[in-house]
């Protein structure tokens, strides 16, 4: 085991692809840590406070598409170029070989997050007021391990099992569903409040000399209070059951996780131990699939 790993390291830091895909995840790390510390200089200049803990989980959406695609070229020219039956014909057991290459995958996605953590805690020392909070940063990173480990298993099993070159166009396409269906999901949601307030109240803000504001109602030419305006169901809201199965999903799957470890989306239920069962769960379940159907592949 120990000589496979070392030659799938040795590959692995030769391997363009591995390069390719990490200075992806470079410039979208650089991009984002530029985009803070404008933020932090202009908008929030003066400000004393942590800006980098909210921002340590942003590389968890573009790995969402790297991490796959670098799975699918790596392990992929491993079919092409007749490696992995030589490794079986060298003696190696199926499972070693496997688990030999997702190691390599979940090691290659860790590179890339330790990459995004430099930049951005390096841009941190830019700010003039920014306070560390190494505790909280620390931990967000740990709730991160998990996620990686996830989609890592996921890239392994579609790469080992499946022989295509058109691999990286699939995972691609499966990447973007499943971030792309958190985003529904969570459209839907935020479809409004349960009740809704009925047609012909027009509500009027007005500011004080001290920038507060208040709200007034009025309807048919006359005030009248919050708690007599009549309310209705709100059509578009999701209720129960629908509503706890949807926020299910977005905190069980890769691509909800994504967002709300990047702070992309507002957490209504979900909760970061929550989702860190979920991500170990994925692997664990992945990881044994992809074993078991692996033991059973062709390799002719």
């Amino acid at each position: 085991m120990s000589k496979l790993l070392s030659a799938n390291f040795a590959r692995l830091f030769k391997s363009i692809w591995f390069w390719a895909c990490g200075l992806c995840m470079l410039g979208y790390s650089l991009w984002k840590a530029a985009n803070m510390l404008s933020w932090a200089c202009g908008m929030w200049a003066g400000y004393s406070g942590d800006f980098i803990t909210s921002r340590a989980g942003d590389f968890t959406v573009p790995m969402m598409i790297v991490l796959p695609v670098f799975s699918a070229m790596f392990l992929g020219a491993e079919y092409h170029n007749n490696t992995i039956r030589n490794k079986i014909i060298a003696g190696y057991s199926r499972w070693q070989v496997y688990l030999a290459n997702l190691i390599a995958v979940a090691a290659a996605g860790l590179i890339y997050a330790g990459a995004h953590v430099l930049a951005l805690t390096a841009s941190g020392f830019f700010i003039p007021l920014h306070v560390w909070d190494m505790g909280a940063l620390t931990l967000r990173l740990i709730y991160c391990l998990p996620f990686i480990l996830a989609v890592s298993a996921i890239s392994t099993l579609l790469s080992m099992l499946i022989r295509l070159r058109a691999l990286p166009v699939l995972v691609i396409l499966l990447s973007a569903a499943l971030l792309w269906l958190p985003q529904n999901l969570f459209e839907r949601l935020s479809s409004g409040p349960e009740m809704v307030v009925t047609d012909g109240v027009e509500m009027v803000v007005t500011v004080d000399d001290k920038g507060e504001g208040e709200h007034t109602y009025w309807k048919d030419g006359r005030e009248i209070t919050w708690d007599d305006l009549e309310r209705v169901p709100n059509p578009q809201y999701v209720g129960e059951p629908l509503r706890t199965v949807y926020l299910f999903l977005m905190e069980a799957l890769p691509g909800g996780q994504a967002f709300y470890l990047s702070e992309s989306m507002g957490m209504e239920r979900a909760s970061f131990p929550g989702m860190a069962a979920c991500s170990l769960t994925l692997a664990a379940l992945f990881t044994v699939l992809g074993l078991r159907l692996f033991r059973r592949k062709d390799l002719n």
